[in-house]
């Protein structure tokens, strides 16, 4: 059965720079979830996870960000809920997880508490840059069942000044396949929103078609398609997937990268993989440009994947 994680409607951006921001964004949580067919607990449960990732954002970085929207799986309806800050970040996550921890004089109890009643629960910090934190809920009578071959996320929110954004993306895991699109609505507001509404529109209804066709049912309601290849992955030393990198996915990427250059369907292609690869070790990414895992990018390896990109093939 397939598999998507989407949108439904925008995702709003709270800012926390004070207590009395919490309130409003533990009030605007619980409005989402009224769409949602959330009960009055399960409603709780979402205003009280709110109320700790604001209470954290305070005690631990002085301000930051709530990022809030319903998500859909199939007919299913959650919410899902993103914490931002520019913090210190976590030395020990382990220890964070403990009730009774805390480096701020708390019960200690906050991501231990938000980690049991989330449905899903992740998250991601970098000392002296900061923290992400992830919590996803659903209804307890719609549960989906819940794939974890691929983890997808996303952060998409609307120009200052602007009630929508322009942009707009759609990811699905079939049963042979997954099939994701980001879609840039030229300018910005509700015009640009509508034309990326139409690319996930087409996405949905021809996901099982090849590349090729969907560009084709794109290109036919008048929307620009353009394609990058992707990066190298030689030497990924990912802990939590021990043996990520193999020379069989690796042929596979290469390939894929071929049909992109080679294909006339695009509207433009940009070269990721030429920007960021090593000349002397084609199949890995170039030294300065690594993170850490030698999977994810440095800033210095984002921009030069920036740089790359020709942006007038954005233009009519």
């Amino acid at each position: 059965m397939a598999q998507y994680l989407s949108t439904n409607g925008g995702q709003q951006s709270l800012p926390i720079v004070d207590v009395s921001q919490s309130a409003d964004a533990s009030r605007i949580a619980t409005r989402l979830v009224g769409r949602a067919g959330f009960n009055e607990t399960e409603t709780g449960t979402v205003a009280l996870i709110v109320t700790e990732l604001a209470t954290n954002l305070l005690k631990h970085a002085k301000r930051g960000e709530i990022l809030l929207r319903l998500i859909e799986r199939g007919a299913m309806i959650g919410i899902e809920l993103l914490s931002l800050d520019h913090g210190p970040g976590i030395a020990n996550l382990t220890q964070c997880f403990r009730d009774g921890y805390s480096t701020a004089g708390s019960p200690g109890t906050g991501l231990g508490a938000i980690g049991r009643l989330a449905d899903e629960f992740d998250m991601h910090t970098i000392q002296g840059k900061g923290t992400a934190v992830l919590a996803r809920l659903w209804p307890k009578n719609a549960k989906p069942e819940i794939s974890h071959e691929i983890e997808c996320g996303i952060v998409s929110i609307a120009k200052l000044g602007e009630e929508v954004c322009g942009d707009g993306w759609e990811y699905e895991a079939l049963a042979d396949k997954s099939v994701c699109l980001v879609a840039d609505g030229l300018g910005h507001g509700l015009h640009a929103a509508t034309a990326a509404r139409a690319a996930v529109a087409i996405l949905k209804e021809h996901r099982t078609k090849a590349p090729a066709e969907i560009v084709e049912r794109a290109h036919a309601h008048g929307l620009k398609v353009i394609a990058g290849t992707f990066l190298p992955f030689e030497g990924t030393n990912l802990s939590v997937v021990p043996g990520y990198y193999s020379t069989e996915k690796d042929a596979r990427r290469q390939a894929i990268n071929d049909l992109i250059r080679k294909s006339r369907a695009y509207d433009g292609v940009i070269d990721f993989e030429m920007a960021i690869r090593d000349p002397g070790h084609p199949l890995q990414v170039l030294a300065r440009f690594r993170g850490s895992d030698n999977l994810h990018l440095t800033d210095t390896g984002y921009q030069a994947m920036a740089n790359t990109m020709n942006l007038a093939l954005l233009r009519r």
